[in-house]
């Protein structure tokens, strides 16, 4: 008997891990979720895509990055603490 209470659903309580139910008493996402949650995916999809195409175009370093890529590169970790060069500034930590 313990178990089988154990095991019921008290969907009177708020954040019971009982399922969305619609207005009309279907159990799911509304319309208006399932629109949302596509969107979300849309975009999650083109970003994904555009970061993948900019990573996989194999593009060299711009400006900025340059400068970074020589200052870890040519200082060292003890170096970077100190004066960067190229006019470079960072803050400590």
């Amino acid at each position: 008997m313990a178990a089988a209470v154990a095991t019921e659903r008290d969907e009177s309580r708020p954040g019971s891990a009982s399922p969305a139910t619609a207005p009309d008493g279907r159990r799911g996402l509304s319309a208006a979720d399932r629109l949302w949650w596509v969107l979300v995916a849309v975009v999650t999809a083109v970003g994904l895509a555009g970061v993948i195409r900019v990573w996989a175009s194999d593009r060299g370093l711009w400006g900025d990055e340059v400068y970074i890529a020589d200052n870890i590169q040519g200082l060292g970790f003890r170096g970077l603490t100190g004066a960067l060069r190229h006019y470079q500034v960072a803050p400590a930590g």
